[in-house]
């Protein structure tokens, strides 16, 4: 029977999989298709390093006391397990500070008000600042260090643990709700076809999910903060910490998949016609197909055009010739590339 905590284990990496393929979507497309690679690009690759180190930290914990009662446990496997723990914690802040981050230039690309720019820069020192306050307290939160993970030490004392991560957890939801609102004034304003616009506000918006997933995980803590059996109750607590680390990876690559998405969708939408057709030809008698053979060749073309057309809307783009004014096609060309 496999044990709670090898289910965690399986879990986060299962997550951090998936994280991974958005960040390579992401990074591919910036690379051979808008051919800009960021400073956002790196931050959001380095959260995606941290989040894997998070997971081998869990995977350790897991083939000790992880998710297994108290009684149940012996003290070298507390002792060790709580040692993965101490240096998971380092990864997950890494990894949250830097998904943050990265969403953060993402949105300093197409400020241009200085109040909203002043708030982006703002949050950018805020969690920078954070992600270390939180590695000096880990570092420093009990004397000597072993007490951090071995009760059977004597001698020293260590700092209220349990309420600093219920405070960074409510730090964290506030950041988060920050990053929700930040962007969608400036997304409203933006000259665009309105589609278009609010698939944008959309796929921003999607980013309240990472916000969710930290409230979530406010109380896993404080369940833990009041338990008896630490070593089972902490299962959960870690595994929501690995959902929000991945939440936010796989929100902060959303905004950045549209070049690569409309690369792909014409694509399937032209193979899928192609098919089509071919079927229907298969059922046509010999003489329905003689007879459609002229017009087979324009219908093929008038399907691919509309394929593409049928994308370009569904993807909220609009052809160049649609518009008025040039200024409103720069800016939509240069949206993409920099979103």
């Amino acid at each position: 029977m496999v044990s709670r905590g090898t289910n965690a284990a399986i879990t986060s990496f299962v997550l951090c999989a998936i994280a991974l393929l958005f960040v390579v979507a992401r990074l591919a497309g910036r690379k051979f298709l808008v051919k800009q690679l960021g400073v956002d690009d790196a931050f959001i690759f380095a959260a995606v390093c941290f989040s894997f180190g998070l997971t081998a930290t869990i995977e350790i914990q897991s083939h000790y006391a992880l998710g297994a009662h108290i009684q149940d446990v012996q003290p070298d496997q507390y002792a060790t397990m709580y040692k993965g723990f101490f240096v998971g914690t380092f990864f997950y802040s890494a990894a949250l500070a830097a998904a943050k981050i990265s969403i953060l230039i993402q949105f300093l690309r197409f400020f241009k008000d200085k109040a909203s720019r002043f708030v982006a820069w703002t949050l950018i020192g805020l969690v920078s600042a954070y992600c270390l306050i939180c590695w000096i307290a880990t570092a420093c939160a009990c004397r000597p260090i072993a007490m951090y993970w071995d009760p059977r030490v004597r001698g020293g004392h260590c700092f209220q643990i349990l309420t600093f991560w219920l405070f960074s957890a409510a730090f964290h939801i506030v950041t988060d709700i920050a990053l929700w609102i930040l962007p969608i004034p400036t997304l409203v304003a933006l000259q665009m076809p309105h589609r278009q616009k609010y698939s944008l506000i959309g796929i921003f918006a999607i980013g309240g999910f990472g916000c969710i997933t930290s409230m979530l995980r406010l109380q896993k803590l404080y369940v833990l903060s009041k338990t008896q059996d630490p070593t089972y109750d902490l299962l959960a607590g870690i595994l929501w910490s690995s959902i929000e680390v991945n939440t936010g990876i796989v929100c902060a690559c959303l905004p950045t998949l549209k070049p690569i998405v409309n690369w792909i969708s014409p694509k399937i939408l032209q193979h899928n016609s192609q098919h089509r057709s071919r079927q229907r030809s298969l059922q046509l008698t010999p003489s329905m197909t003689a007879h459609k053979v002229s017009d087979g060749r324009a219908s093929d073309g008038t399907e691919q055009s509309d394929s593409i057309t049928l994308c370009d809307e569904e993807m909220g783009l609009e052809h160049p010739q649609q518009h008025g004014a040039e200024g409103k096609i720069v800016g939509m060309h240069t949206l993409k590339g920099e979103v």
